[in-house]
């Protein structure tokens, strides 16, 4: 395991007041540019601020060069850390000055303090009739933003259940999980089957907030639910990445989803072209007809421009939902989206 140890600027603090972080990675070859993600991933998931991360610089402490230097370094990117820091290192969190982040992505846009919808883990949210209960943090230590609830995820479950038809006996893929509460209410609507992908960290507590929910999934329908890993950076196919429904069920054909849901994946602009070539890569190999189903929230003028100029580069439809013919209130700075090619 990968310690870092992240001192945090002013402007960030933890719950306890304390400028500290602990960031612990699991994943075996942690290079400069996934430990940037995971110290982004935390210090987001606590953040009530709402702060432009493309404004960030995570950088690490360099002994031979007694200096801090950028994660991003083309020496460091793409290099183990453990290998070339060993495994506990200091990191440090700063704003880019004006004059280099100047790029057109300091949001004019009103960001959402704290929640719009309302979520109490503890007592849970009723889906048609039936209480769904989604443990956001478990007792996972290198938690990152794959481990909360966020609106676009609620606003878009609130509107399969005001629209099961899009989800009941369908095949469904959906990409950032993270605590798997999209997955479990489609499963609870009547899915067939449902496979949710996202990052190492956040499969554990994906799979256990699946098999709290198994009987009422199993109920509705529901053949089956996997939790499987999906890098955007290195992207499986969609064959690949439903394999083991395959594999259980004995059979020989490739699994093609019939429903793909992405709920809140767009709040760092490294990250838009990684999921919108993933995207584009499973919307090439369905050989069905396949509905995209996308929420997110707008943060960053750039980032939420590069989202959707690519999200109308992959489909030849893209409508937003009308949300308030269906009773669904939402902010102007959540967008639901149905695309198709």
């Amino acid at each position: 395991m990968l310690v870092a140890v992240v001192e945090l600027p002013e402007t960030f603090t933890n719950e306890d007041g304390r400028r500290l972080k602990k960031v612990r990675v699991t994943e075996s070859n942690c290079t400069g540019r996934t430990l940037r993600l995971a110290i982004l991933n935390e210090i987001h998931s606590e953040d009530r601020n709402d702060h432009n991360y493309d404004s960030i610089e995570v950088d690490i402490y360099h002994e031979q060069k007694g200096d801090f230097v950028s994660l991003l370094e083309e020496s460091i990117v793409e290099t183990s850390i453990a290998n070339k820091f060993g495994n506990r290192v200091r990191c440090t969190l700063h704003e880019k000055p004006k004059e280099d982040s100047n790029d057109g992505n300091s949001s004019p846009f009103p960001a959402i303090m704290g929640r719009f919808y309302a979520f109490d883990a503890e007592n849970g949210m009723e889906i048609a009739g039936k209480r769904v209960f989604v443990n956001e943090r478990g007792d996972l230590q290198d938690a990152g933003t794959g481990v909360n609830v966020w609106d676009s995820a609620i606003l878009l479950a609130r509107y399969l259940e005001k629209r099961p038809d899009i989800v009941k006996g369908k095949r469904i893929l959906e990409l950032g999980s993270g605590c798997g509460l999209l997955g479990i209410v489609a499963g609870i609507l009547g899915a067939k089957q449902v496979v949710m992908t996202d990052l190492p960290y956040a499969l554990p507590l994906m799979k256990l907030n699946a098999k709290h929910h198994n009987d009422d999934m199993v109920s509705s329908g529901c053949e089956q639910v996997e939790c499987v890993e999906c890098d955007w950076f290195n992207p499986k196919s969609m064959s690949d990445l439903g394999s083991v429904i395959t594999m259980k069920q004995h059979k020989d054909e490739q699994w093609q989803a019939d429903v793909l849901l992405v709920a809140d994946c767009v709040w760092l602009h490294e990250l838009v072209a990684p999921l919108l070539a993933t995207l584009r890569k499973i919307v090439q190999e369905a050989t069905n007809p396949l509905l995209v189903v996308v929420s997110f929230q707008r943060r960053a003028a750039k980032t939420h421009e590069a989202f959707w100029n690519g999200l109308r580069s992959i489909f030849s439809c893209v409508d937003e939902v009308d949300t308030a013919s269906l009773g669904l209130e939402k902010p102007d700075v959540i967008y639901l989206l149905e695309c198709s090619r």
